[in-house]
């Protein structure tokens, strides 16, 4: 066994095996000499510890950050490159923050639920119109966001979705987006314009299930045309519950584990469709399974309409 400190200046890389979260997690393949000079096949995997172990620490040094901004949804939420504490970071800022985004970023008990079509009937009327989303008529119409859209025609829209952080400036030149390595971090939402259509509970029948069909589609060709992403590399889902009361799709990377991706919440279009073909109203009366936070104005819904968690 060499000394530590050699592996490093011996190391003779042949092929990157991971590279992950831009560079947060890295696996190398390669050789090292064994004493005789032989050399022997080697794995070098380098995950990034914290710049800071410390929170005090961590809001101590805030000031001395430095922010560039890189992206900014037109409302409440921008994204920022920081650096500070010897790291880079990617930094969301939401202001002015409502108490239910507050809710959505403070940990909490989360409970599974299985929702029958008749427990969702009892509450959800009153619990959408609770809900502010004439913002999003604008973005469907075409009149906000114009730059992030991909795709648009009278049924719905596709633009990039303001989670994908490490997108460049919408303004910029789409040529160079095709192929680029931050399309790893892919991040596309196709919104209906249609505002009866709220979750997929409002799908119904052959119209519903070529809708799925439409968007799936349509998220695969803007992928390739702009991106250069194939379709074999893509996941197409509905989320349940929502968070919003529009009906919309997320799409995402095969490798990409991020939160909407659990088993209880994501819906695969191709399997909505195909379900929707084999009963008409199949998500009117289906149960389905969800985690809701404690706290959040579902949750108590869901115990007001007599409804234990599992």
């Amino acid at each position: 066994m060499q000394p530590p400190e050699k592996f490093l200046s011996t190391f003779s890389p042949s092929n990157v095996l991971r590279f992950d979260g831009q560079g947060k997690f890295v696996v190398l393949q390669g050789v090292i000499p064994d004493v005789d000079g032989t050399n022997k096949p080697a794995l070098l995997q380098f995950e990034q510890r914290a710049a800071c172990e410390s929170q005090t620490s961590f809001v101590e040094n805030l000031p001395n950050f430095a922010l560039q901004l890189t992206n900014y949804s037109g409302a409440e939420y921008s994204n920022y490159y920081g650096t500070g504490l010897g790291a880079s970071w990617n930094v969301e800022v939401i202001w002015p923050a409502s108490e239910r985004q507050i809710r959505r970023k403070t940990p909490s008990k989360h409970y599974l639920v299985e929702e029958s079509g008749e427990l969702y009937a009892k509450y959800i009327d009153a619990f959408v119109k609770q809900q502010n989303i004439d913002w999003l008529d604008s973005v469907v119409n075409m009149e906000t966001e114009v730059e992030r859209n991909l795709f648009h025609n009278e049924r719905f829209i596709i633009n990039i979705d303001t989670k994908w952080t490490t997108h460049i400036q919408p303004t910029d030149d789409r040529k160079s987006w095709y192929g680029a390595t931050w399309t790893d971090d892919l991040y596309l939402l196709a919104i209906v314009k249609n505002p009866l259509l709220r979750s997929l509970r409002d799908l119904n029948g052959e119209e519903g299930a070529a809708l799925c069909d439409e968007m799936r589609d349509e998220l695969r060709n803007a992928a390739k045309r702009v991106y250069g992403v194939d379709p074999s590399q893509l996941r197409i889902m509905f989320h349940y519950h929502p968070q919003f009361y529009r009906l919309h799709a997320h799409c995402v990377r095969t490798h990409a584990i991020n939160p909407g991706s659990e088993t209880e919440r994501a819906h695969l279009l191709t399997t909505v469709a195909y379900n929707l073909r084999m009963k008409s109203d199949y998500y009117k009366d289906a149960t389905l399974s969800y985690s809701v936070c404690e706290g959040e104005r579902l949750h108590q819904l869901l115990l007001d309409a007599g409804q234990g968690m599992v």
